[in-house]
This record gives C-alpha cells, sequence and structure tokens, in this order.
C-alpha cells in the first residue's frame, strides 16, 4: 500500500469515528446571544468587528474593504460564525450550520498549502480562535451527514494542521495573552476530537502552558491582568471565565475569575465606560463589568499591578506606573485618568491600532500623549529595558482627601529619579507633584491631556477647564516655569489628540508646562468646581511632603514604602 493510501485509509477510519462520538458539545462553544435571521442567512450578511459584510464562498480571505488591521485579523478568526454555530447547538437549525460549513471549508480550502498571502491565516491568536469552530462543524456536519467525503478530509487536515500549530512551541506566544488564546483553542479542539492520536497529548501541553502562562500574565493575588491596558483586564476577565466552565482539571480558576471580575469593576468609569489606560479604545465596558459598580468607594490599591483607583460617586482617578513586559506597553509611567461629574477632565490618547509604523501609532504609545513627566522631550526607553514591574510606592486616605505615590524608573536611564506624588480630593482638587533628581541641569517637562468635551482657555498663568457639568483651573504656583496650551496639531510634532476607536483620532486640548533644573520640586494644581482653594507652597522630602493652601488647613504626606502607604495628617492629628 503506497504511503498516500494509507493515509487516505487512515483519515477514512478516523472520520467515521468521529461520526460515531455523536453531537459535539455545544458549551464548549459558548452561550448564544443573537440568532441569525432567514434573510441574513440567504444573503449572507455577517457583522465582523463591528462592520456588516457580504461573505459567500469564495472569499478573499485578504480583503481590506476599511483598511483595519483588526478587521482582517476578526475575519480570519472565524468567530463571527458563532451565532450560525450556536442555532445548530441550541435548536439543531441545519441551514445556519450548512451556511457557516461553507464558509469553513471555503477557508480551509483557500489555505490548504502551506504558503499564503494572508498575514492572519496562521496568525498565533487567530489559530487559538478558529479552531473550536472548525471542531465543531466537522463533528456537527458529520452526525448531520452533510459532508461529502473530500469535504470531511479537507476539515479534518484543517483541524489537524491547527493543533499542529497550536502545539508547535515555536509558534507559541509565552508570556503573553495570545498564548492563553492558543491553549484554549488546542484544549477545545482536543476534547471536541478526542479520537485523534494527538489529542491526548494536545490536552497535557495545553494545560500546563495555560497554568504558567496564567501566572505569567496575571498577578492573581490581586486579579490584575499584566498587560498595562484595561481592555486587555476585560478580555482576560471573559477568557478566565470560559476556561474556568470548560476546564475542570482547573478548578482554583472561579477563584480568579473572581478576583478578576472585583479588580475589572475598578476599570470602569463613572459613565460606564473602560478606563482608557494603555492600549484601550473609549468603549462601553461589558455589562458584566458594569455591574455592582455604583457600589464602589474610596481607594483601591494593586501595589504589585502597579495601579491605583479612587471611586467617590461621579468622580474617578485611575493611574498606571508599571511595565511587566512589552505586551501593550506605552510609555505612560505614572499616567492617569480623571473624571469629574461624569465628565473626563484628564484622559489618555488610547491606542489608534496596531499599526506600529504609522504617526499615530507612534505617538499614541509615547509619553508625550500620557499625563506624564518626560526629561529633555525624550522618549522613556522602556523598549530595551529590563522589565521592573510594579511603581507604585505608596497610597492611602483619611476622610476625603487620598495620596497615590508612584515613581517612573525609567528615567533612570536618564539619570533622573522621579517621584510622582497625587493628592486628591474628589470635587475639589487634585495636586501633581513631581519631584525629580539629577546631577546635571534637564528640562522637565510636563503633560496634562484634556478630555474631548473640555474647553481650555490659557490666561497669564492658568488654564482655565469649562464643559457641560465641569469648571475648573489648572494652576502652577512656580515662576521659573513656561505654559502652553495646544490642540490638535501635527508639526512640527504630534500633540493634542485622543483616538477613541480604531484609526478614529479626535483633537483636545493638551497643556504642557516646561521647567530647567536639577532638582526641583513640581506642582500642578487643578481646582475643581467653585472651589476657591489652591496650593501655596509644597515642601518634599523623601519620606513626607507637606501641603499649604490659600483656603484649607496644611496637609502632611508620610510615605512608608516598606509597607507601601501613606498617611495623610491633618493639623490636629500631627505628633
Amino acid at each position: 500500500m503506497t504511503p498516500k493510501n494509507n493515509s487516505d485509509r487512515v483519515a477514512r477510519d478516523q472520520i467515521a469515528q468521529l461520526r460515531e462520538l455523536g453531537r459535539p458539545q455545544a458549551h464548549l462553544v459558548g452561550g448564544n446571544t443573537r440568532r441569525p435571521t432567514v434573510p441574513e442567512l440567504r444573503t449572507g450578511r455577517f457583522v465582523v468587528w463591528n462592520r456588516s459584510v457580504t461573505l459567500r464562498p469564495p472569499v478573499d480571505w485578504s480583503q481590506d474593504p476599511f483598511l483595519s488591521r483588526s478587521w482582517r485579523f476578526q475575519l480570519n478568526t472565524l468567530s463571527w460564525l458563532a451565532p450560525l454555530l450556536l442555532a445548530h447547538a441550541e435548536s439543531g437549525d441545519r441551514d445556519a450550520l450548512a451556511v457557516a460549513r461553507d464558509l469553513i471549508l471555503d477557508w480551509g480550502a483557500a489555505h490548504r498549502q502551506t504558503e499564503t498571502h494572508n498575514e492572519f491565516a496562521w496568525y498565533d491568536m487567530a489559530v487559538g480562535l478558529r479552531s473550536p469552530y472548525i471542531a465543531y462543524a466537522l463533528r456537527a456536519c458529520l452526525v448531520e451527514e452533510m459532508l461529502t467525503d473530500a469535504d470531511a478530509s479537507l476539515l479534518l487536515d484543517t483541524a489537524l494542521r491547527h493543533g499542529t500549530e497550536l502545539a508547535s512551541q515555536h509558534n507559541y506566544s509565552a508570556q503573553h495573552n495570545h498564548g492563553l488564546y492558543q491553549d484554549e483553542g488546542l484544549y477545545l479542539l482536543s476534547q471536541q476530537l478526542p479520537l485523534l492520536p494527538s489529542a491526548p497529548r494536545w490536552r497535557t501541553l495545553a494545560l500546563e502552558r495555560l497554568r504558567s502562562t496564567l501566572g505569567e500574565t496575571i498577578c492573581t493575588s490581586e486579579g490584575g491582568h499584566l498587560e498595562h491596558s484595561s481592555s486587555y483586564q476585560f478580555s482576560i476577565t471573559s477568557l478566565v471565565s470560559r476556561l474556568a466552565r470548560n476546564m475542570p482539571e482547573l478548578d482554583d480558576l472561579d477563584e480568579l475569575h473572581a478576583r478578576l471580575v472585583a479588580t475589572s469593576r475598578w476599570h470602569v468609569t463613572p459613565a460606564n465606560r473602560m478606563a482608557q489606560l494603555g492600549d484601550t479604545d473609549d468603549m462601553p465596558a461589558p455589562r458584566w463589568a458594569c455591574s455592582a459598580t455604583s457600589e464602589l468607594h474610596g481607594l483601591k490599591v494593586l501595589p504589585n499591578t502597579g495601579q491605583a483607583f479612587v471611586r467617590d460617586g461621579d468622580s474617578y482617578l485611575a493611574l498606571s506606573a508599571a511595565h511587566h513586559s512589552a505586551a501593550h506597553k506605552q510609555s505612560d509611567e505614572t499616567g492617569f485618568l480623571l473624571v469629574e461629574n461624569g465628565v473626563t477632565v484628564l484622559g489618555d490618547a488610547g491606542r489608534w491600532g496596531y499599526y506600529e509604523n504609522e504617526p499615530d501609532r507612534i505617538y499614541a504609545r509615547s509619553a508625550a500623549a500620557h499625563n506624564v513627566l518626560t526629561v529633555d522631550d525624550l522618549d522613556f526607553q522602556w523598549g530595551q529595558a529590563t522589565p521592573y514591574g510594579s511603581g507604585l510606592i505608596a497610597a492611602g486616605q483619611n476622610g476625603q482627601w487620598y495620596v497615590v505615590v508612584v515613581e517612573n524608573r525609567t528615567l533612570r536611564k536618564q539619570g533622573v529619579a522621579h517621584r510622582r506624588l497625587l493628592l486628591y480630593r474628589p470635587r475639589h482638587m487634585l495636586v501633581v507633584v513631581d519631584d525629580v533628581r539629577a546631577d546635571e541641569p534637564h528640562e522637565y517637562v510636563r503633560h496634562f491631556h484634556f478630555g474631548p468635551e473640555v474647553t481650555a482657555t490659557l490666561t497669564e498663568s492658568r488654564i482655565t477647564l469649562s464643559a457641560q457639568r465641569l469648571s475648573a483651573a489648572l494652576t502652577d504656583p512656580a515662576e521659573d516655569r513656561s505654559l502652553d496650551l495646544r490642540r490638535g496639531v501635527d508639526l512640527p510634532h504630534r500633540l493634542g489628540w485622543t483616538y477613541p476607536a480604531d484609526r478614529v483620532r479626535t483633537e483636545i486640548s493638551t497643556a504642557t508646562l516646561r521647567t530647567r533644573a536639577t532638582n526641583a520640586v513640581l506642582v500642578g494644581s487643578l481646582r475643581i468646581g467653585t472651589h476657591a482653594s489652591e496650593v501655596t507652597a509644597v515642601d518634599s522630602t523623601p519620606d513626607h511632603t507637606l501641603f499649604e493652601f490659600s483656603e484649607y488647613d496644611k496637609l502632611e504626606v508620610r510615605i512608608d514604602p516598606s509597607q507601601r502607604t501613606a498617611d495623610i495628617i491633618h493639623p490636629a492629628e500631627r505628633a
């Protein structure tokens, strides 16, 4: 018997065994939220990455009608076929299964050859997401007798190729969220097609790698995802929820999921939107994350993740200071967001999209696009640096006052030690104190990026801010600094932009404060509402900072880095 004939016989035997397994495991596909209508089935209309398109075989799987990398990626995950497969899983809808079958067969035929011009055909995460759909379609169509021998062979070959790709250590994205999706896909493939010779090995490998990658990409004790972005906090929380349902071997995932959910809720703004930290679009937060957020109040500190949050009704502060890996890293150490009365007062650039060589993406990731301090107008040099983990030094609260202290370790390469302290009283005041120390003079540059709804006006030594439901003013009591205000400029360099969605940009006003010094204590004071008090003086040492105000009593912040605590001392409490 020739090798080909032997291979064909093995494939026929495997297909026959899979047919005997019966209906596929519906719970591995997910929960149905929307079933396709008859007109949709007939016209081939699908929603891919929030875009409605017509897709009928033969499909150009490399097409790019919206000039969107994310859309091309989603097209090749086949995840948009989920409603069709779920319609079959829940009610036996053969028409829906037939439409999905034809499109999956078309994808398999188009990518049967090793060489392909489609960059997302064998892209790590796309393979992981696509695998369960291929496996489900193969088993379901075998049971329904909806495959020719040739089509069954094609789907089996496609499934085997996916297993091989996912099991390859060369292709595996370790220490990255993509690895988690690869392991999920490999595990589900082994569960749907358990009689394949490689299935037991795939299952064991997926579980081993998954345990390791979960520990490397999540601070399990805090429920914080370590890829610097709110959007990925939500995505990984949803992924772990699926893993907990589908992988009984990992019996600690329910507890991990509960911690991830609890932390995710702090990434939701009072407007029920994602806090735009890192690679995050300005979009509604998932419904599950919005539940019970109205009950959140006070200070939430994730000392090992490197994040801190304050929530008090419609007032909200979110701060990030960390470098855990290159995954979704931006130059935003010590950067923060501020929401007052539901209005974004100080915001972030977001992501623009994963087009790494495009100017807007370069800007979105740069330090100039965040509410941070830079030295000599240089970007943070984290690309070649060893990740240091969390930059959170201390945090605390006393009554209506909150304090968070962080450091930006990336500036050490420029010979500068930088510690930032945020003193916050919701609806009244935010004070940003930057303590910088060096051996020679530098130009210290502070950026404050105001929200899209905010109108900013430069008048003498302050910036007046106004929006519906908001009035505020930004000042700096020092005289030896320059103050500038720009909005939506591209030359001589980009400044004053935010990116609410994929390749969408919106003008915002950005204040830039420049100070030439060797050592300095730089103070930015944001007065909120009609409250008249302003900072008049700040005295800072490594373990304490003393604030004087025009209307309030003095406040002292005492810092204990060893305990990561900061005490706010009122005059009557001072020993």
